[in-house]
């Protein structure tokens, strides 16, 4: 890869290096985008050249290093997890090493991309949190639901019981009154099927969150 595009890569909001071998074989950084400098808080001139022992402290910069020489003798991508500070802050980053092979086979160069990954696990725990409150609100309602759909089923059996009892008991010419009886009981029933509705499907609620996964052999 030539200077000219090294250059591109300073336009891309991504954090990128190269690293090639030197003449003794160990990857040392030939190129470091403006993302890579503001990622790894050290300009340029701080890090072409040298391996990453020599840019890093010791811990962080023996395990880049190890991951560096791992993917110039294995000659396949690699990714992995690195904890850096970062503005004072400890920022989980994953890297991605991508070696590029010359025509004998051999590793000629690799392509270093990284992402920062603590937005990203931030929010996917703000999302498990969401949707945990989600859950244990359905659950409250349904819980509310069942119990008042309980409560109300005896009252209704009673007005029911009650609008056929009054029914039963007016004379033949009554129209009008047993008009009013008869749409007593109607509405009853229909409002027991709908309690009874509301408790089934709190039951399979329940009984759906009990059942234990398994796998079968």
């Amino acid at each position: 890869m030539n200077p000219l595009n090294f250059a591109i890569l300073d336009f891309v909001a991504v954090p990128i290096f190269v690293l090639r071998p030197d003449a003794e074989g160990a990857p040392v950084y030939a190129f470091w985008n403006r993302a890579a400098e503001r990622l790894g808080a050290r300009p340029r001139h701080e890090v072409l050249g040298r391996t990453a022992v020599e840019v890093y402290d010791d811990t962080l910069g023996n395990a880049a290093y190890q991951r560096h020489m791992e993917v110039m003798a294995s000659r396949t991508a690699q990714t992995y997890d690195l904890v850096l500070d970062i503005d004072g802050a400890e920022t989980e980053v994953q890297t991605t090493l991508s070696p590029i092979l010359g025509h004998d086979g051999q590793v000629i160069a690799i392509v270093g991309t990284s992402v920062i990954l603590t937005p990203i696990r931030a929010a996917q725990k703000k999302d498990i949190e969401t949707l945990a409150r989600v859950e244990r609100a359905r659950c409250e309602m349904e819980q509310y639901l069942a119990f008042a759909a309980h409560d109300l089923r005896a009252p209704m059996r009673r007005i029911l019981g009650l609008s056929e009892l009054i029914r039963d008991e007016l004379p033949e010419d009554a129209t009008e009154a047993r008009e009013i009886a008869n749409l007593m009981s109607e509405v009853s029933e229909k409002a027991q099927d709908l309690i009874g509705e509301v408790l089934d499907f709190s039951e399979a609620s329940n009984a759906e969150a009990r059942i234990e996964s398994f796998e079968l052999h």
